[in-house]
């Protein structure tokens, strides 16, 4: 296939290279002097902090734990019945907001 002239200036004009403009080459890019950096939006920034704090956080609170045995052993530990109904109202809520989702 041969690539005339004409056909090689229409190209140039298609993606706006003039005639008078000549194209230019860049030197190549020395790998030892390109620096590569990431920066982090404060959104992500918060995330990051906020899964850190989740993931030293136990899985089990042993201190409430001990706390709650002691007072069941020693007949101390009263549940607020109020208390557990608001629970189980905005846990139901809760699984009906997202089941619509």
């Amino acid at each position: 296939m041969i690539i005339s002239n004409q056909q090689v200036q229409n190209i140039l004009k298609s993606y706006g290279v003039t005639g008078s403009r000549k194209l230019r080459y860049s030197e190549p890019v020395n790998p030892a002097m390109r620096q590569d950096r990431l920066e982090l939006s404060p959104e992500a920034k918060h995330l990051t902090a906020i899964r850190q704090q989740v993931a030293a956080t136990p899985d089990v609170r042993a201190d409430l734990v001990n706390k709650l045995k002691t007072q069941i052993k020693n007949g101390t530990y009263q549940v607020d019945s109020s208390e557990v109904a608001q629970k189980m109202l905005d846990r139901s809520l809760a699984d009906q907001i997202i089941s619509k989702s």
